[in-house]
């Protein structure tokens, strides 16, 4: 019986085996061309010089964020002095009153959170006001800062001219980074 052994080759550059080989690093898809250590497998030269530090892959895959500090370096001297709040949701069960986001806000002296349900994020800065007004008539105190995270939900033109109209401040730290909310 002849040989039934066929034998395959597969060409591509060494853009594409790096990418085949799970994003291997360059040297190593070298090493296994050089080698012969694969069977079937050869470069070809598609005139690009493949740098490992070029994938976009590899390169968002090997970020690193910083470390969430455990204690917070900013300094809330008294009750209200730096409110932070955030949006999260939609969630896919409704809750209670038909709401599908909840608003948090944080006391940064006291770390007192007030949690509110909404029906929809634009809801946010409503009760935001509400909250802040109610706050002051209750511990007597002046809102100062509001920390976000730039989601939009506080970005209204409106609300910005109400917060300046209070004298308070307006800190957006960048999205999807909590490490920044301390």
């Amino acid at each position: 019986m002849p040989n039934s052994h066929v034998a395959y080759v597969a060409k591509a550059s060494l853009s594409v085996w790096h990418k085949q080989l799970g994003h291997a690093i360059t040297r190593s898809v070298k090493k296994l061309l050089e080698s012969s250590m694969v069977t079937g497998m050869e470069l070809i030269d598609d005139g690009t010089n493949h740098a490992d530090g070029e994938c976009i892959a590899c390169i968002k895959g090997k970020t690193t964020r910083n470390v969430i500090p455990k204690k917070s370096d900013v300094e809330n001297p008294r009750r209200l002095h730096r409110i932070y709040s955030n949006v999260c949701g939609p969630f896919d069960i409704e809750g209670y009153s038909r709401s599908q986001y909840f608003v948090a806000f944080v006391d940064g002296f006291l770390h007192y959170v007030r949690v509110k349900p909404i029906r929809s994020k634009d809801e946010a800065s409503k009760v935001l006001k509400e909250w802040i007004t109610c706050s002051k008539i209750e511990t007597g105190e002046k809102a100062n800062l509001l920390r976000t995270d730039g989601g939009g939900e506080y970005m209204g033109t409106e609300f910005q001219e109400w917060l300046r109209s209070r004298g308070m401040h307006h800190e957006v730290t960048n999205a999807n980074t909590p490490q920044e909310n301390r």
